[in-house]
């Protein structure tokens, strides 16, 4: 398998208040005419402290470089003060269901002891995305003493008739010269409706360097198989070097059993200074008018924004 670079699709100009910088994590709804991109980005406070918000940016079917519209403000509000999306937003997944959009949030929130912690809410829209209500200000999915720190990262899909979700748990904080550093690895659960999960308590992914990250499994099936890719990087000295986020891949036949095979990924850093020659991240994976279509983050997390590739199967 081998992914083609199609290109570079955006990064804010960071003329709105509400967004200065970043496109992370960006997600695809695919509607009649145009795709709807939902992306993270964010600005600062008062204590120069980075806050978080979604919005989306419309993009033509036919070359997602084509971007036909930008969203000029946010899709959700904040959360409350002391609510687990009090600091930031964050997109993870998009699931249309009974003529509804749901939609799966990351929310974030500080911490005394630690950095940050995530957990995952819910929110629903009747309008193509174009706007979302919260179902509660309180998350679907959290932290317990089955992942213990956080949780993030979310795809949800179905096969066979059930929904499938693949999210991130965080299993620990290293303290590295003053600084705590987390680490994180991809689980799965299962669901009749979307909204109550059966949660699986192995992780899917082994793992290939010592203290690995996982984030950002994204699932599809063809030939007769399942296909996930993710991203990864070790927990320690991975800003923007050659430990930086690379994708990684695994397949299963079952949807429970995962062997990894990061030789057949077919996608790595450009070779060229360019937007994604230092890192590639948060890969997102869906089908298109028979077509294949990853979107991923480049340098530094997203800063440089994100672009996408095709998937040539033989």
């Amino acid at each position: 398998m081998k992914w083609i670079k199609k290109g570079h699709i955006f990064k804010p100009s960071g003329e709105l208040e509400w967004s200065k910088g970043y496109a992370q994590i960006p997600r695809a709804l695919v509607l009649n005419d145009r795709i709807r991109i939902f992306y993270a980005t964010r600005y600062f406070d008062d204590k120069n402290n980075p806050i978080s918000q979604t919005s989306f940016i419309d993009v033509d079917k036919n070359d997602l470089t084509k971007v036909l519209y930008i969203h000029n403000k946010p899709v959700l509000e904040l959360g409350v003060k002391g609510s687990f999306s009090e600091y930031g937003i964050h997109p993870t997944m998009l699931v249309p269901y009974n003529n509804s959009i749901f939609f799966y949030y990351q929310g974030w929130q500080r911490s005394n002891k630690f950095p940050y912690v995530t957990e995952i809410g819910l929110a629903k829209s009747l309008d193509d995305g174009f706007s979302f209500t919260k179902i509660g200000e309180t998350p679907v999915l959290k932290k317990s003493a089955f992942d213990p720190f956080f949780v993030n990262g979310v795809f949800v899909k179905e096969f066979q008739n059930k929904f499938y979700m693949w999210y991130s748990s965080g299993i620990k904080w290293i303290d590295n010269n003053g600084k705590k550093e987390s680490v994180y690895l991809i689980k799965s659960a299962t669901s009749e409706d979307l909204n109550n999960w059966n949660l699986n308590a192995n992780f899917c992914v082994p793992i290939k360097v010592k203290d690995e990250c996982q984030n950002s499994a994204t699932v599809i099936s063809f030939e007769n198989k399942f296909h996930m890719w993710f991203c990864y990087r070790p927990a320690l000295d991975f800003r923007n070097t050659d430990r930086g986020y690379r994708i990684g891949y695994a397949w299963s036949e079952d949807l429970v059993s995962w062997t990894r095979d990061d030789s057949k990924v077919g996608i790595d850093i450009s070779q060229e200074d360019l937007w994604d020659s230092k890192m590639i991240c948060y890969p997102y994976i869906f089908e298109l008018d028979k077509r294949i279509i990853m979107l991923y983050c480049g340098n530094y997390f997203g800063e440089s924004g994100f672009g996408y590739a095709e998937l040539k199967l033989n």
